[in-house]
Order: C-alpha cells, then sequence, then structure tokens
C-alpha cells in the first residue's frame, strides 16, 4: 500500500484544535491504521530547523565538541522521527598507495635525454618574446591605466535605498557572470561590510516549565534535567537564533520559529556592551517570518535586500549568522537549486515550506533567522532548516517572499491565509475496502478526516468521512492539489465544493476563513 499522510488545507499534518479521526467507520480497521502509521513513521525523510536551544550553548566547550540537531522532523501526521546524536571524530589521514597492483617502489621516472645547454637557450629565448609581448600589449590597451572602475565599487552602488532601510538594488543584477563580482576573492570585503547587520537572538521563558523542553525530541538531546521545574518568573533561556537589521531605526528580520514560545527576547548587537531588550512585532508562523524592534540610537547598520529571482543555480551565496554560539560565522556555497518545497513538523503543528532555496553553503543550529547573502552584500534570503539526512543541503526563505510581506510584519498586520478548517488525506492508497466503505471508485480526491468546530467547512455541514472531489469548480487530484486551489481564494470568498457521502454526490458553498482568526 502506497505511503498516506494527513493534511489540514495548510499542509500541516493531524489538527492540534480537534486531534485525529481515523478514516473509517470500522473499528476493525484500526490496527492497519497504525501498522500504516508505524510504515510512514520509519520511512520518512528529516528536515531541521537550525535554530537551537541555549541549554546546548550552556553546556558546550572545547573539551567536549558534539553535533546536535535542533529541531523537529519533517514527518507525517503520524509521528515523528528522532535524529541521532553524532559525535564530532577527527578523521587521520591515511596512507595511500598507487592505483593498480603494482607496489609503490615499481612506480619510476625515467629521466628524458638531450642537452641541458639546447633546453636553457630556448627557454630564454621564449621568455623574452612572452614578456616583449606582454609590455607591448600592457601599454596599447592602457591595463594599468586609472580608468578602471574598482569591482568593489561596481557591486556595492547602484542599489535602490528608501529612508526606512529596506532596499532592493533592481538595478543591479543577482551576480555578474564573468566579472570580478562573481568570483569568490570579493568574499572577504563583502562580510566585512554586511556583519555589523547580523545581530544574535536570545529567547527566555518566565513559566515554571518549557514548552520546548517538554517535547520528546529535546528530552532525547538534553535529558530530563533540562524538563524539571523553575522558579516562578524566573526567566528561563529556550533557544538562540541569528537575525539582521532592514531598518536602521532597530527593525529586526528573523524566522518565526526562533522567537516561538519566548516571553522575553534579547538582541546582541556587534559592537555594543550591552544587551537590548526586543519587542516582537508581526509574526508569519506559514512563512515562518517574524520581525522585532530595539531601542538604540535610531542609526542601526542594515543589510539591502536583492531579487532572489534572479539568482541562478550555481551563484555564489554566504551566510552569516551565529552557529552553537560561535558569534558571526561565515560560511560560503553556491545557490544549488530553487523552488524546492517539503514540511517540518513542531510542537505546534506542521509547516509546508514553498519555493525555498536550495544551498550547500554550511547551516548549523544558530543560523536560523540570518540573512543569505549575494556577493553584493544583498539579502537573498532567510536561513531556516537544514537536511538531517544528507550534508551540505540548507533551505533558506527567498527574498521575494519576505517582500510580499514584510511591510505587514513591520506594522503588526497579520497577512490573511484562506482556510477551511478540515484535516484531510489522500484517496489514493486507500485500502480498496474503505474505498468500498466511502462508496467511491476513484483514486482521486481527498477524504476528511476531521472538521474544525465553528470553522468554515463546519459552518458549509461538511462532515469526516466527506469525500472532496471538487473545488470552486475543480477537479481535486489530493491534498496538495486543494492546497494549491485554497491558496489560489482569499478570505471572504465564496467557493462551491463538491463531495461524496455514502455513495452520493452533492454540492455545498463554502465561505473561505482566515486561519488568523482561528489559530493563535
Amino acid at each position: 500500500m502506497a505511503e498516506n499522510r494527513w493534511y489540514d488545507e495548510a499542509g500541516r499534518a493531524d489538527s492540534d484544535a480537534t486531534g485525529r479521526t481515523e478514516p473509517s467507520r470500522d473499528d476493525a480497521a484500526a490496527p492497519e491504521v497504525e501498522a500504516a502509521a508505524a510504515d510512514a513513521r520509519t520511512n520518512d525523510a528529516t528536515t531541521y530547523y537550525y535554530a537551537y536551544p541555549s541549554a546546548y550553548s550552556a553546556s558546550y566547550s572545547s573539551s567536549n565538541l558534539r553535533t546536535e540537531r535542533a529541531g523537529y522532523g519533517a514527518v507525517d501526521a503520524q509521528g515523528g522521527q528522532r535524529a541521532e546524536r553524532t559525535e564530532i571524530r577527527a578523521l587521520y589521514p591515511a596512507v595511500s598507495r598507487p592505483h593498480g597492483t603494482a607496489r609503490p617502489q615499481e612506480w619510476t621516472v625515467r629521466p628524458k635525454r638531450g642537452g641541458m645547454l639546447r633546453t636553457v637557450l630556448v627557454s630564454m629565448l621564449v621568455g623574452a618574446l612572452t614578456m616583449g609581448g606582454l609590455m607591448f600589449a600592457s601599454d596599447r590597451y592602457d591595463w594599468f591605466g586609472g580608468s578602471a572602475t574598482s569591482a568593489g565599487t561596481a557591486a556595492t552602488g547602484g542599489g535602490n535605498g528608501v529612508d526606512n532601510g529596506v532596499r532592493v538594488a533592481a538595478n543591479t543584477p543577482a551576480q555578474s557572470s564573468g566579472s570580478a563580482a562573481a568570483l569568490p576573492m570579493n568574499i572577504a570585503d563583502m562580510v566585512e561590510k554586511a556583519s555589523p547587520a547580523v545581530v544574535k537572538i536570545e529567547t527566555y521563558s518566565t513559566r515554571s516549565t518549557n514548552r520546548f523542553f517538554d517535547d520528546d525530541i529535546f528530552r532525547f538531546f538534553f535529558g530530563d534535567e533540562w524538563t524539571q521545574p523553575s522558579r516562578p518568573n524566573q526567566p528561563q533561556p529556550i533557544g538562540m537564533g541569528s537575525g539582521f537589521f532592514f531598518d536602521k531605526a532597530g527593525y529586526i528580520l528573523t524566522n518565526e520559529h526562533v522567537i516561538s514560545g519566548a516571553d522575553e527576547i534579547y538582541v546582541t548587537v556587534l559592537g555594543h556592551k550591552d544587551r537590548y531588550k526586543a519587542q516582537k512585532l508581526g509574526t508569519s508562523r506559514d512563512l515562518d517570518l517574524a520581525v522585532l524592534k530595539i531601542n538604540g540610537n535610531g542609526d542601526f547598520p542594515t543589510l539591502p535586500f536583492g531579487d532572489s529571482d534572479k539568482l541562478r543555480v550555481g551563484d555564489w551565496v554566504t551566510a552569516i549568522g551565529n552557529p552553537v554560539g560561535f558569534d558571526h560565522s561565515v560560511s560560503v556555497g553556491v545557490l544549488s537549486a530553487k523552488e524546492r518545497k517539503f514540511d517540518i513538523r513542531d510542537g505546534a503543528g506542521s509547516r509546508t515550506y514553498d519555493h525555498m532555496l536550495q544551498t550547500d553553503a554550511s547551516i548549523n543550529p544558530g543560523n536560523s533567522g540570518g540573512p543569505l547573502l549575494n556577493l553584493a552584500g544583498e539579502v537573498v534570503g532567510i536561513n531556516t532548516a537544514v537536511s538531517a539526512q544528507a550534508q551540505g543541503i540548507g533551505f533558506a526563505i527567498p527574498s521575494s517572499t519576505v517582500l510580499e510581506v514584510l511591510d505587514n510584519l513591520k506594522n503588526n498586520v497579520k497577512t490573511p491565509v484562506p482556510f477551511l478548517g478540515i484535516t484531510m488525506r489522500d484517496v489514493a492508497g486507500l485500502p480498496d475496502e474503505w474505498k468500498k466503505q466511502l462508496g467511491i471508485s476513484s483514486d482521486e480526491g481527498v477524504i476528511v478526516v476531521s472538521v474544525i468546530e465553528n470553522g468554515p467547512a463546519a459552518k458549509s455541514d461538511i462532515q469526516p468521512y466527506d469525500v472532496i472531489v471538487s473545488f470552486d469548480g475543480q477537479t481535486v487530484k489530493n491534498a496538495e492539489d486543494l492546497q494549491a486551489k485554497l491558496k489560489a481564494t482569499k478570505p471572504g470568498q465564496r467557493v462551491s465544493v463538491g463531495l461524496i457521502r455514502e455513495g452520493r454526490r452533492m454540492t455545498t458553498a463554502v465561505i473561505v476563513g482566515d486561519r488568523n482568526d482561528y489559530v493563535n
């Protein structure tokens, strides 16, 4: 049987609001459901956030270096897969031998025969001719004149700056192929200018227990000592990540998962002795973005935004952040791919990430929320996650996605999110017995697993075990297809939904809701 996943209409596995209902009216089918769930958990791939709990930093020392992947796996609705802890081990060079069956001592170099004097004379003649040609060309084309513009100046100029610090260099190509700006020798200069705008973010909770460390994954990483009750109202560190200034008045962009669950947020700015207490402004859980504000002298260094749509696979990119507590660490790589999509499950459900950038620039715990820069020092992505099954596969939210919602986040205006209020499962792969009970014969459509009370679907009498076969007049193939069609609508829009209920076809009208009205 094909692998089955449980979704809500935003791509989330299960529903925290209503729990999960098995897609069968026959209790005898329950063992089959559990077996399928166990199989799905075994085969699931894993993708992780790369902010990390500060407990890791507290226990970190040069004498016991270790890597611990802090985050939640991208799993199906039936459960998550724990990551393995991998100790850092030194790899010593091994003595190698020449390829083949011959012993090393059998490999020799046979000297060429001939007079040494003839060789010296020919070399001198060739050298003289080469130098003469270079001198003529230099004088003829003014190679060393003062008319050339430095690559560094060209790369950093020409941006469309605005007073609020948000800048997109629309007239500057993302990478200048064939020019000095495309060579990695300029990265050091770019990093020197960009680093002051990158900040370290530390989060604290004043609750008696920490919801992050109560999670089974964090128990596995850090042990039960991190889950014991703390003194009431005594701030306890819960995490650390990165961010950067996009407005000189003290506005900072980071990932939502970096500051999620925090009662207090502190920001460390390069060159400043004291930390700043930050105010959380707008957040978007669906996009995993958040804006913070600190008060200061009103003239913080900022980073401009570049156009991620102009990036090409193979372009150089640079990540700056605070991996495992090492402030302002820099890693360099290339853009490996664009338009990646995956799910990550966390304590509040599951997030679906679309249009992600993939890079082999090293991203580690603490990098989340930091900038991914092109060689002009422009932000083309927000470092967010990494694959746990392979090295050199990191992901960043593209700047094109960020700029669509940045003003709303800055002004704490919620971005509308189309919402039906159901969890669902693909019909494809269901056992024939289930299909017979549901009165369907096709593999197309989704089965409604549960319905959120007073949600848009509930108000339109959509019920568990209904099979949705069309949405707004278009055939629904699977859960992913329905999610895409829902995203194309707007909250408040009236759409028709085609259903099969106990073998009977019917149509109902649904008014699309806004997820912000149902989820905190």
